[in-house]
């Protein structure tokens, strides 16, 4: 969303151009400091606290079951249909959820959403039940 000058108005594209003229690459110089600032010398650095899912979804492993459920899927979601890249977990994987075949299928982005935001009050609410309930949406879907 634009502010200021350029709100509401469509932009020349001789302004586009001066206005992505203005960044200058960076010298040599400067990139050899930035080389130096990585890992505990970052300014960033917080003492290693990657947290516990990313470690567990970021390994090569996953990339490669990852890649493998889309080609199943054929790169379409399960849901409505269209071109899908997101792999979903049917039962949660922070609740104990597997990176199996059975386990996971390819949404779009949209449906990935709407399945995460209807799973979540189901696992507050009853947590006990929630592996039956999806038991029951997963067979019910490869029936459907």
């Amino acid at each position: 969303m634009r502010t200021g000058h350029w709100k509401g108005k469509q932009i020349p594209e001789e302004i586009k151009l001066k206005m992505r003229g203005k960044r200058r690459p960076l010298s040599e110089e400067h990139k050899q400091k930035l080389r130096g600032r990585t890992g505990e010398k970052s300014h960033l650095w917080r003492g290693g606290t990657t947290p516990e899912h990313t470690l567990r979804f970021y390994t090569p492993e996953w990339r490669e079951v990852s890649k493998r459920i889309r080609e199943r899927d054929g790169f379409r979601c399960q849901k409505c249909g269209g071109k899908g890249w997101e792999v979903h977990h049917k039962i949660p994987f922070r609740i104990g959820g597997e990176n199996t075949e059975d386990n996971l299928i390819t949404l779009c982005g949209r449906c990935h959403r709407i399945q995460e935001a209807l799973l979540l009050p189901e696992m507050r609410n009853n947590l006990g039940q929630f592996k039956k309930i999806i038991f029951r949406a997963g067979t019910e879907q490869k029936e459907g």
